[in-house]
């Protein structure tokens, strides 16, 4: 969701805790009235706004109105989150991150899934998973194809092989690795790229790009 602006995402996750549609008029404050604010959803392919009958209370008689419905492209986006995300520029961002927590808790109350068992599950695959001998054998899995003539592996490769695992445990890690000689950190003698510059690790003040395994 990165190419998307802060709005365009609230319009995404607001549409997602209505169920996957919703009439314009309904979506939070109105703040997607000017359609500038969907149209690079709708181009993309990720909302289909069409106008649909709508029938109101008492004595409102029944007109078309502009409905917003999430396609399987844009369903297929949400899915890929690996969390709910926070958008502070936009405060009403609030009471639809609300929303989308409560129906989350109404589905696993549900299924009668344990919060206590979830929670834990998780902690404990966490703390399991992100250890250096673990690491290690995850850089050792990276295809040789990716590594430097030589045998140096850039921390770029490193970090984009591993997208669920926090930079800093991953800094503390390697780290740790290093002051036990299981590697070590180099950095470019030549400028680094953009990429490499990024994922580089900070340490006495210098960056370091690149290890070599031990």
């Amino acid at each position: 969701m990165e190419n998307l602006s802060p709005k365009q995402k609230v319009l995404l996750l607001d549409v997602l805790s209505r169920g996957g549609e919703s009439w314009l008029k309904d979506l939070t404050k109105s703040q997607y009235d000017l359609k500038s604010h969907r149209q690079p959803l709708i181009v993309k392919g990720y909302v289909s706004e069409t106008k649909e009958k709508f029938s109101g209370q008492g004595n409102v008689r029944t007109r078309a109105m502009v409905k917003i419905s999430l396609t399987d492209k844009g369903w297929e986006l949400l899915e890929s989150l690996a969390e709910i995300p926070d958008i502070p520029q936009v405060k009403s961002y609030a009471e639809v991150k609300a929303r989308i927590h409560s129906t989350l808790f109404k589905a696993l109350k549900k299924r009668s899934l344990s919060l206590k068992g979830i929670f834990s599950e998780v902690a404990t695959e966490a703390s399991e998973a992100m250890t250096a001998e673990t690491l290690l054998k995850k850089i050792a899995e990276i295809d040789r194809k990716l590594f430097m003539p030589g045998g140096g592996l850039r921390l770029a490769v490193v970090r984009q092989k591993l997208p669920d695992w926090p930079e800093d445990v991953v800094n503390a890690l390697l780290a740790d690795l290093q002051r036990r000689e299981r590697l070590v950190l180099y950095r470019f003698d030549s400028p680094p790229t953009e990429e490499d510059t990024r994922a580089a690790l900070m340490m006495a003040g210098e960056p370091r790009h690149y290890l070599y395994l031990t």
